[in-house]
């Protein structure tokens, strides 16, 4: 495959910090966004019933 083509010096963001939010929980994710700010989130779609939305 290659070799990896990272190279630090093009880096122009540092993840200083994760957490796990509760799952569903608009509440807990509004907190997030006003005491952390932007947050980057994930989904999995391998379900079928999300393949079809």
């Amino acid at each position: 495959e290659g070799q990896c083509k990272y190279q630090d010096s093009l880096s122009v963001v540092n993840i200083t910090s994760w957490a796990i939010l509760p799952a569903r929980d608009e509440r807990a994710l509004e907190a997030a966004v006003a005491t952390i700010g932007p947050i980057a989130t994930s989904i999995n779609a391998s379900p079928k019933t999300f393949q079809l939305y």
